[in-house]
């Protein structure tokens, strides 16, 4: 399939995600029954108040009317936001139903580079493109959290989609990777060429999530027989969100996330990144782009999008290493922050360097510290180069500040790569 016609499928399939309704939170009659509840003792409370003797009309020292008033406003407040989180937002009164995933036919995976092997296929090449349909969980085909559409907005996800999955377009709930086919073929091209030219250095990823481009990396090491290289895996290995809210907490989620108000979406942003940076999960951002907030924002109202299974603690991505009986001496895990981890680190050279940091901060602070070290000849891939302005903007930054004008090629929609000459 083309990159056009791949574009156009893509399009085709987000469209009709946006315009059906299964592709929303699933509804939960308990969070409709909370805000319900909500709304109605607040409505009997206004009442009662307004009503009774000595209640606000009289501590406010407003008339009657003008109590009566400023009650039906607040009832109408109360009315508004729970039904915009009710019916925009997932909270349905009705279940929606979800839909099976229909059977995939043989030859659409030959259309997406699935097909078969080649006859004369080595051992390597054989063991490598398991590996690729293994981590990034084509073989069970887990149904994704969300989906991106076009301009990287996330849709709720309401079955497994082949496509999305070859092009790293969704949120896996079990898969160990998120970076999709292409970009796991990137990484295999990438270390193959400098082991091939020879091009000295070990190999980092910068923001791992459950380990599964650093486990290929290390496949392809040992598919090649290379005992002289090692992996870096670094990250804060700190979730950034609870794996399950608790569905009282999740109607208060929905409204702080539904307030139609930038000024106030980016407060709730700093606080939360505030809260998260105190756990040491994940860098402050100093000016995020509204895309990021937005992002976030969305999380929030829609928070079944957050709800993977199997995290990203240290424990739990080398215990992910070791079930492909990966885990050894040639894997170097670097827990922290970058600006932390980084500087201390016995990485001398490094051949292959891939960055997913998202954020300015962790980009900019990846490439301050990494690049230096990438040997001429070797390989920098930048995961979120077109998912999120911030990362693109740190990237044009550092790369204009210190001359590179190493053309930049692209590997998908979202992510790209450039040799160091």
């Amino acid at each position: 399939m083309s990159d056009v016609a791949m574009n156009n499928d893509l399009s085709a399939r987000a469209a009709e995600s946006r315009g059906d309704p299964a592709s929303f939170n699933e509804p939960s009659r308990r969070v409709v029954v909370v805000w319900l509840a909500l709304f109605g003792a607040g409505t009997v409370s206004l009442l009662f108040l307004l009503c009774s003797k000595g209640g606000w009309a009289e501590a406010g020292g407003l008339p009657g009317w003008g109590m009566i008033l400023v009650g039906i406003g607040l009832v109408v407040v109360m009315l508004w936001l729970c039904l915009r989180i009710a019916f925009r937002h997932g909270a349905g009164l009705a279940y929606a139903a979800r839909s099976c995933a229909p059977a995939i036919g043989a030859g659409e995976y030959e259309a997406h580079g699935l097909g078969p092997v080649a006859a004369d296929g080595t051992a390597p090449e054989l063991y490598l493109d398991l590996m690729k349909r293994a981590v990034a969980n084509i073989l069970y085909q887990d149904k994704p959290l969300i989906f991106y559409d076009d301009k990287r907005k996330p849709i709720l996800a309401r079955r497994f989609d082949l496509s999305r999955r070859v092009m790293g377009e969704d949120a896996p709930t079990y898969s160990h990777t998120m970076i999709g086919i292409r970009r796991l073929e990137n990484v295999q091209f990438c270390i193959e060429s400098v082991i091939r030219d020879g091009v000295p250095g070990d190999l980092v990823e910068a923001g791992v999530f459950r380990g599964g481009a650093a486990i290929f990396m290390r496949a392809v090491l040992k598919a090649h027989g290379i005992a002289d290289r090692c992996v870096y895996a670094c990250d804060t290995f700190t979730p950034i969100a609870p794996a399950k809210p608790h569905w009282l907490v999740v109607p208060f989620m929905q409204g702080i996330g539904s307030v139609p108000s930038r000024w106030w979406r980016r407060k709730c942003f700093h606080l939360l990144q505030r809260l998260l940076s105190e756990q040491s999960s994940f860098p402050v951002c100093e000016d995020p782009s509204d895309d990021l907030v937005d992002f976030v924002m969305w999380h929030l109202r829609n928070p079944a999008g957050i709800l993977t299974e199997g995290g990203t603690s240290l424990d739990e991505v080398k215990s992910c290493f070791a079930r492909y009986g990966l885990l050894d001496d040639q894997v170097v895990f670097l827990q922290g922050f970058f600006a932390d981890t980084l500087p201390t680190a016995p990485l001398k050279e490094a051949a292959v360097i891939r960055l997913d940091g998202d954020t300015y901060e962790s980009t900019r602070d990846a490439l301050t510290l990494l690049y230096p070290k990438l040997s001429a000849g070797g390989f920098c891939i930048i995961d979120d180069y077109n998912a999120y302005p911030d990362c693109k903007r740190a990237v044009e930054e550092y790369r204009q500040a210190r001359g590179i004008t190493d053309e930049i090629q692209k590997i998908d929609r979202i992510a790209v790569f450039w040799q160091k000459s």
